[in-house]
């Protein structure tokens, strides 16, 4: 059962509890209306704090699926740059090969790309170690 139709329920129960009070009260001929106000009182208070639990409940579960979905986002964004930082390296290695560069040269290629690659992999994955969520 979803959250909102056992809401719904809640709600239809709340107002069950309420008639049948005021059919007990009516059966009971009880002329005192004091007593009637305060049973509809505690009935009014009771119906409050059930649908702002259930509100609350529904609300959490919100924040907990927007949350999830957030951090499966972040994750493929770096795993998604990580394979792409990984194919980089390989073709500019099979480049060098290709093309005979001498270590020297493929290391002036190669090194800005890995250090580019290392600040934003390094911070994006500390990043994700120091959450606190």
């Amino acid at each position: 059962m979803n959250p909102m139709t056992r809401f719904d329920s809640q709600i239809d129960d709340i107002a069950e509890d309420a008639l049948a009070v005021l059919e007990r009260h009516r059966l009971d001929g009880a002329a005192d209306c004091a007593e009637l106000l305060v049973r509809l009182e505690q009935a009014k208070a009771e119906a409050h704090r059930k649908i702002a639990a259930q509100v609350e409940a529904i609300y959490r579960a919100g924040c907990d699926d927007a949350v999830q979905a957030e951090r499966r986002m972040e994750a493929r964004v770096r795993t998604a740059v990580l394979v792409i930082v990984v194919a980089v390296v390989a073709a500019l290695s099979v480049l060098a090969l290709v093309l005979r560069l001498d270590a020297q040269q493929f290391t002036l290629y190669l090194a800005p790309v890995t250090g580019m690659a290392g600040t934003v992999l390094g911070y994006w994955f500390g990043a994700a170690g120091r959450r606190t969520r």
